[in-house]
């Protein structure tokens, strides 16, 4: 069938459009009638993703709406509903509407459900969690989950004493945030060490977190090395066998704290070799392409680093290796530590940090 006889047929069939299966009660309503809610139970850290908008959009027009969105009534405008479920069909019935404005796309199978008109905004959430657990949705990643317990936090909805302001105030709270998330997601079986890491990177950046520092001693240890610097730079890190090791999480420690500090050592120490590790400090609603895409630019800027101070006078590279801590978990998980190989040039090879993950010291 070709696209002028799949328009014609569609414009005769409108039942085409409408599910095969679902839940008892979904018709169809106008996209007029449908706003997209930006507050409670939109989990996904960065929207829709152009790509499943383009699959999801080519998979209807061939083989219809094969699953009814989910609604509620808006609190906020009346006459209208809004997504819970279904954010990315929508979107593509809209794009739809756009390209055949003859009607054949301006009304979307819908199920509206009215025990969500007084569902909190965390049995909200768990509606849609697990609605992205089945198709055609997109399953949730580390990210979306990392960023709902920070909101969470922000809006005090595990409680006063777990607010964002408050959670560092006291070392028991990670144990009572854990034990609230393993009751609230038991459903989802996830292993208790995924759970953990998503609760650090959410809690990350919080006010009064204490951990960066500490953090960074013990990968130093984990190395091998028994001295290192702060992420500022202001602590030396000569080691007894004159290897100078720093550690930072920001591009902007790069100026001037990497800088002035290395040129320091390599002053103060001839013949120092001077290594940084890298562990970035702000993991909150990021996603693996998101972390793959700050180490890029991190080593990137270190290349173009050792180039600016050697036109300045240094007579070689001021850094001499770029260590990775492994931060991801899940898929693609990493484990230990990772150099970064070097071109020929003396650069280090930007394209040679993996992305599927990695288990080497």
């Amino acid at each position: 069938m070709n696209r002028q006889q799949m328009d014609g047929h569609l414009k005769k069939n409108r039942d085409f459009l409408n599910p095969a299966h679902g839940q008892p009660g979904a018709r169809d309503y106008f996209l007029t009638d449908i706003v997209q809610c930006e507050e409670d139970g939109q989990v996904r850290k960065n929207g829709a993703s152009p790509h499943s908008l383009n699959k999801i959009e080519k998979n209807i027009y061939t083989h219809g709406q094969q699953v009814p969105i989910t609604l509620r009534k808006s609190k906020k405008r009346e006459g209208k509903y809004e997504i819970i479920d279904g954010n990315h069909r929508f979107m593509a019935f809209q794009s739809l509407n756009e390209q055949y404005p003859d009607g054949i796309f301006n009304c979307i199978k819908s199920y509206v459900d009215e025990d969500l008109d007084t569902a909190t905004s965390l049995e909200i959430q768990n509606y849609q969690l697990r609605s992205n657990e089945h198709e055609p949705s997109i399953n949730n990643s580390d990210g979306d989950w990392a960023r709902l317990i920070a909101l969470n936090l922000k809006e005090a909805r595990y409680g006063k004493d777990l607010s964002w302001e408050k959670y560092h105030d006291s070392p028991e709270n990670f144990d009572k945030l854990y034990n609230i998330l393993k009751d609230d997601w038991s459903e989802f079986s996830h292993a208790p060490s995924t759970l953990k890491s998503w609760i650090g990177k959410a809690v990350a950046i919080a006010p009064g977190n204490k951990f960066k520092s500490d953090q960074m001693k013990t990968l130093a240890r984990q190395l091998g090395r028994s001295s290192v610097t702060k992420w500022s730079g202001t602590k030396a890190g000569l080691d007894s066998k004159h290897r100078w090791l720093g550690c930072f999480g920001d591009q902007k420690h790069i100026y001037p704290n990497v800088a002035g500090h290395g040129v320091r050592e390599m002053i103060s120490n001839k013949g120092v070799e001077i290594t940084y590790l890298l562990n970035c400090a702000d993991l909150c609603g990021k996603s693996h392409e998101d972390v793959d895409a700050w180490r890029r630019n991190m080593t990137q800027a270190i290349n173009d680093l050792n180039k600016g101070l050697m036109e300045l006078g240094l007579i070689r590279p001021m850094i001499n290796e770029v260590i990775f801590a492994g931060q991801k978990v899940g898929e693609n998980s990493e484990q230990g530590f990772l150099r970064v190989k070097k071109k020929s040039n003396g650069d280090f090879d930007v394209n040679s940090i993996p992305t599927n993950g990695w288990s080497e010291k």
